[in-house]
């Protein structure tokens, strides 16, 4: 349904927002829309609607468009130009969307239609205009940033990670901006009508041979870019091509980015064995300096192998996570770990939730942590974080892991290795249905390719050798059953292997040859000629 308000402006677009959001226009909106306040049926149907347009007497030809989702509880508010070219009855009709928020403010919104209708009023087509400069002039630099605000949106939506956006915006700063090619110039300075595939290769091969620039205290120092960075930094390049079809910025069909081969990257095999572990938390909970790890940090640490989670889990653990009933006939005492981390989110579902049993020495760990008022976090911090994170980051267990160690004077590992040797030593101990229940992980695919490190090339795990042993003797005895090796008289025999007749042959042509070479300064066979001419009875 269309409705017309006098003017298209900021007050109009402040009250669509927030009454869309409680269901219900308010007084002051069915006002701007001209509804009266008497008529309940249109009040009640205005956000019933699928689809709201607001046409403007100032505007004539500006139509903004409210989309509502009904069930994903969800609103888009975008704009449509709608004139004919030439403002004639013979000018060809355009109906298209030019503008949406929030990725354009209101002021954006105004100067481009302004620009828009005075295109259309002398005869063109603003839109065609705009693809044909677009293809010739605009660079990856030029429409770069509007991609970021796209990403930016999504986030806001709910569409997207935050951590995805923040490392689009890391990779394009510090990586895909500052790559220069062969000729010397800068990649992101190419046409978007010009950029190839083979130029993508290129600029891959530029990631791999161009050391990267990181700016520690005062110093700047140098890095070679890992495997990841280089195929994330490829990644981002295919996903903004594909938003450049999508808004059609340039033409569809032509993304340059395919059949790129990824690089390997390399699998982490660190693990450690249980003495091991046992020494350094040993350390770090009784003789750990005080003002190096924060007993925060070090429990954060100790649940990562009590509990075999990530440390981006743990940290994320509040109060109202451990739920204790020891009330009734069955008693409970439940950690969850809410969040865990999966390749695929679906919010209809709910939380990813996995429950572990919570014991009493583990209890009065987290009950001697000190509490911050107005934070539901046991691994609280009271820094400002970005986003408003109340929870200390996972980097903090990174720090202190590294500390130790030093102190300790053993090779430095990460609180990763604690998973993965966890599940190396319950896999081989226990089985693979106890570590799927203990660490939440659903697939046994992942489990084996990143986690099992059983097998080295030097070393094996010692559980995994206990249990090939038993085994192999169980099967050496079940052999003995059906079949007896014969006695052994414990002489050694030291066996020459015979030369083949063909090797001997061999030596002796080579001997004859050298032979006839240094008598007669000739070939074997050069010679036998001469001798059947008779050449040496002449000679002779």
């Amino acid at each position: 349904m269309d409705y017309q308000v006098t003017t298209i402006n900021r007050q109009l677009i402040q009250r669509l927002e927030q009454d869309v959001r409680k269901t219900a226009p308010q007084n002051k909106l069915c006002e701007l829309l001209a509804i009266r306040k008497d008529d309940k049926e249109a009040r009640y149907n205005l956000f019933r609607q699928k689809q709201v347009r607001i046409r403007s007497v100032q505007q004539p030809k500006l139509i903004l468009i409210l989309e509502i989702s009904h069930n994903e509880q969800k609103h888009k508010i975008s704009f449509k130009y709608d004139d004919r070219v030439g403002r004639s009855n013979n000018g060809k009709r355009i109906r298209k969307i030019f503008a949406s928020l929030p990725e354009f403010d209101l002021e954006m919104v105004m100067r481009r239609y302004k620009e828009i209708a005075e295109t259309f009023s002398s005869g063109g087509n603003w839109f065609e205009e705009l693809t044909i400069k677009i293809k010739d002039s605009e660079t990856l630099e030029d429409q770069y940033p509007n991609y970021l605000l796209f990403r930016q949106s999504q986030v806001e939506r709910g569409l997207l990670d935050y951590k995805t956006q923040e490392g689009d915006v890391g990779r394009w700063t510090n990586h895909i901006s500052k790559i220069s090619m062969k000729d010397g110039s800068l990649f992101c300075k190419r046409s978007l009508k010009t950029i190839k595939r083979s130029d993508i290769i290129e600029f891959k091969q530029r990631l791999m041979v161009t050391p990267g620039e990181m700016i520690k205290g005062k110093t700047s120092v140098n890095f070679t870019r890992s495997a990841s960075v280089i195929n994330r930094c490829i990644h981002n390049l295919k996903t903004f091509f594909d938003w450049a079809e999508d808004s059609k910025v340039i033409k569809e069909g032509t993304c340059p980015v395919y059949r790129i081969e990824t690089l390997a990257i390399p699998v982490r095999k660190k693990k450690l064995n249980y003495q091991e572990l046992g020494r350094f938390m040993k350390f770090m909970l009784t003789n750990s300096p005080r003002g190096r790890s924060s007993p925060k940090v070090t429990v954060a640490i100790y649940l990562l192998w009590i509990t075999g989670q990530r440390a981006a889990e743990i940290v994320k653990i509040k109060w109202n996570d451990i739920k204790i009933d020891e009330t009734g006939d069955k008693p409970q005492r439940i950690l969850y770990i809410k969040n865990k981390k999966g390749k695929r989110k679906n919010d209809e579902l709910g939380e990813n939730i996995h429950a572990l049993y919570l014991s009493e020495e583990v209890e009065k760990l987290l009950v001697e942590i000190p509490r911050l008022a107005n934070n539901d976090y046991i691994f609280w911090t009271d820094r400002q974080r970005k986003h408003g994170h109340g929870y200390m980051t996972p980097s903090s267990l990174n720090c202190a892991v590294k500390k130790i160690c030093i102190e300790l004077g053993v090779e430095r590992w990460s609180p990763h290795d604690i998973k993965r040797s966890l599940v190396t030593h319950d896999k081989n101990k226990y089985g693979m249905d106890a570590v799927k229940m203990q660490t939440g992980n659903k697939s046994e695919k992942i489990l084996n390719k990143h986690y099992d490190k059983s097998i080295s090339e030097d070393h094996i795990d010692e559980e995994f050798y206990i249990n090939t042993k038993s085994l192999q003797k169980k099967r050496e005895a079940e052999i003995a059953e059906y079949v007896s090796l014969p006695s052994i008289q414990g002489k050694v025999i030291n066996l020459i292997q015979k030369k083949s007749k063909s090797t001997i042959k061999t030596h002796r042509q080579d001997r004859y040859r050298q032979k006839i070479l240094e008598e007669h300064g000739i070939s074997p066979s050069q010679y036998h000629k001469r001798k059947r001419e008779g050449y040496y009875d002449k000679k002779a």
